[in-house]
C-alpha cells in the first residue's frame, strides 16, 4: 500500500513538473536562423506569424520553413546558444551597363554594357569580402568620319561589404566599399579624304568604388541582386562611371 501510495505521487509531482514547464513554439528556417514565440496564424502557403516573448509579431514565410517544433523555453534557448556563424561563400555573375557622363562618349557608344564575375565570402552575419572582375565593351561610329570605334574597359576590385539581413533572412540590402584597378583601351578606324586611318589609346588608372545593392531569395541556392556603383579611378586616364547591375550569386556553402 505505501508503494502503491509512493508511485501515485511521484506521478502527480512529474505531472505538476511538466505542467509548470512553460512551452513555445520553436521555428527553424532554411538559412539557419532560429525563431521562438507562440504560433498565432497560419495561412498555407502564405504565412505564418508567430509572436516572440517581447510580443512582437514575425511573418515567415513557409516556403523558408524547415521545421517547427513545440519545445520547453529552457529546452530552446539552449538550442539557440547552440547556434552559431556557418561562413558561406558565393560566386556570382551578372550584366552591368554604363552611361558616359561625356557628351561625346555618350553620343558615340550610348549605352554600353557588359558582364561582371566574382567570389565572396562572409566572415561574420554582417560583413562579407569579394574580389571581382568586369569586361565592358562596345562599338560606335566616328561622326564625320565614316569610321568605326571599340572600347574596352577591365575592371578588377577588392570590395568589403556590411550587409543586413531582413528578420526572416530572405532579403538582404547591402553597401560596400574598396580598390579598383581599370585597364581601358579605345581604338577606330577613320578615312580622311579616301585615306585609312587607325589610332588607339590605352592606360591603367586606380581608384576606388562604392556600391549599394538588394539581395533576394537569400535561403535557397541561387540568390537574385541588383546594385548601383560609382567608381571614379585616374592615372594614365581620368573616369568617373556609374554603373547598374543585374545578377545572380550562387552559395556554395549551401548543401
Amino acid at each position: 500500500m505505501k508503494s502503491f501510495i509512493l508511485v501515485v505521487l511521484v506521478i502527480i509531482l512529474a505531472g505538476n513538473l511538466l505542467a509548470q514547464e512553460k512551452m513555445q513554439d520553436v521555428v527553424y528556417l532554411k538559412n539557419e536562423r532560429i525563431v521562438q514565440g507562440a504560433i498565432v496564424e497560419v495561412i498555407p502557403n502564405t504565412s505564418i506569424e508567430i509572436r516572440k516573448r517581447d510580443g512582437e509579431i514575425y511573418e515567415l514565410t513557409p516556403l523558408f520553413v524547415k521545421r517547427t517544433l513545440l519545445l520547453p523555453i529552457s529546452f530552446s534557448e539552449q538550442e539557440e546558444k547552440k547556434e552559431e556563424f556557418v561562413p558561406k561563400t558565393y560566386v556570382s555573375g551578372g550584366a552591368i551597363f554604363y552611361k558616359d557622363k561625356s557628351e561625346e562618349v555618350d553620343k558615340r557608344y550610348g549605352w554600353i554594357h557588359g558582364a561582371r564575375g566574382s567570389v565572396a565570402k562572409d566572415f561574420s552575419k554582417n560583413l562579407r569580402g569579394e574580389v571581382g572582375l568586369s569586361l565592358l565593351n562596345d562599338e560606335g561610329d566616328i561622326e564625320g568620319a565614316n569610321g568605326k570605334s571599340k572600347l574596352d574597359i577591365k575592371t578588377i576590385s577588392c570590395l568589403g561589404y556590411y550587409v543586413e539581413p531582413s528578420k526572416n533572412g530572405d532579403t538582404a540590402w547591402y553597401i560596400g566599399a574598396g580598390l579598383v584597378i581599370t585597364q581601358l583601351k579605345e581604338s577606330g578606324t577613320a578615312f580622311y579624304f579616301g585615306e585609312k586611318h587607325e589610332e588607339s589609346i590605352s592606360g591603367k588608372s586606380s581608384g576606388f568604388k562604392i556600391v549599394l545593392g538588394v539581395e533576394i531569395g537569400r535561403n535557397d541556392k541561387s540568390i537574385g541582386y541588383t546594385q548601383i556603383s560609382g567608381l571614379s579611378v585616374s592615372g594614365d586616364f581620368d573616369l568617373e562611371m556609374t554603373l547598374l547591375e543585374f545578377g545572380f550569386r550562387y552559395d556554395l556553402s549551401k548543401k
